[in-house]
């Protein structure tokens, strides 16, 4: 297997998962330096947003899928070694293979990597941010999701599923956020068309999980008969423990798709869940990656990709589950 990279942060060896580089070496192969040319092949780092995210295997195959027709840079999956924002900003910083030309990042916190997407940037690697935006000024292409029209997605849901009126309370971040803001945005747009849809509270728990679980734990003992919570972000379920559930009858709606959410939409607590079809995400940012690298005029490239939205019911669940482990490389 090709080496990873010797990492160091202030003199210390960085700890994190090298997951393995674009194209696997036979057994018994020569070191992936002596082969012919690879020591000479542009290098594109492809970074996960933390080692549990459960984007990333869907993320990782993508992009290892797309490097099955086009092998002339080397790419190296690269995972922080813990789930917080700084870890993934140390993994940046620790960045120093002389041939890296391009980044393809799954950001987990904005603030938290800002500063070393910007030193990249300036040094002439061509960025490309996963999911989560990265600033205009440090990116040359974006792949992920069109938060606005989540927003409008997730209005419309709940409009259908509760029918003709319907008591909400709304979880949001403000309209301050990138990304989140865009999503309150969109429901706001669609709540004016959904006048069935009577929203007595309008909650920003600032995207923190505890915030907006004890919102919903605090709320519901004193309105019983509320129709459904929405949040625009499944924070919600991020906070829950065993000894600290969902009150008993809530149902709740809300964005993503994600595994852990399955279940409790066969259970009925997640009603009606907004989802995405994740699979061409990695490649597209491979593709958009490499691309932009060969080319000297990147304002003339495809610089976005969105992927297309789908709205989940019980019954939905199997289907998307096959897709999914499709796109994870897991098989049927």
């Amino acid at each position: 297997v090709m080496r990873g990279w010797k990492l160091s942060v202030g003199g210390l060896l960085l700890g994190m998962h090298i997951l393995g580089c674009g194209k696997d070496v036979p057994s018994g192969a020569p070191p992936a330096a002596s082969q012919p040319g690879i020591a000479d092949r542009p290098v594109i780092a492809f970074v996960a947003a933390a080692p549990n995210d459960p984007l990333w295997p869907v993320l990782k195959t993508s992009a290892e899928l797309h490097l099955q027709q086009w092998d002339a840079f080397e790419v190296r999956f690269l995972v922080p070694e813990k789930d917080e924002p700084q870890s993934q900003a140390d993994l940046l910083a620790a960045l120093s293979e002389p041939r890296l030309r391009g980044l393809c990042i799954h950001i987990r916190d904005a603030a938290a990597v800002q500063k070393q997407l910007e030193r990249l940037q300036q040094s002439g690697v061509s960025i490309v941010s996963m999911i989560q935006p990265a600033p205009t000024n440090c990116r040359v292409a974006h792949v992920g999701l069109d938060e606005s029209a989540i927003g409008r997605a997730l209005a419309d849901a709940t409009a259908d599923l509760l029918g003709k009126h319907g008591t909400i309370m709304l979880i949001h971040a403000g309209s301050d956020h990138p990304a989140f803001g865009l999503r309150l945005m969109g429901m706001r747009e669609r709540l004016r068309i959904h006048r069935q849809l009577e929203a007595l509270a309008l909650i920003d728990c600032q995207a923190d999980p505890q915030v907006a679980l004890a919102a919903i734990q605090d709320r519901s003992q004193r309105y019983p008969r509320l129709s459904a919570w929405v949040a625009l972000d499944d924070w919600p379920l991020r906070g829950l423990t065993s000894d600290n559930p969902l009150p008993p009858n809530t149902r709740l709606i809300t964005f993503g798709g994600l595994p852990h959410q399955w279940p409790l939409l066969r259970s009925g607590v997640l009603p009606v869940l907004v989802a995405a079809d994740y699979g061409q995400l990695g490649g597209k940012a491979l593709q958009f990656c490499e691309n932009a690298i060969r080319n000297t005029n990147p304002q003339r490239l495809p610089d976005h990709y969105i992927a297309p939205l789908r709205t989940l019911r019980p019954e939905d669940l199997d289907a998307y589950e096959r897709d999914w482990r499709t796109w994870a490389g897991q098989g049927q």
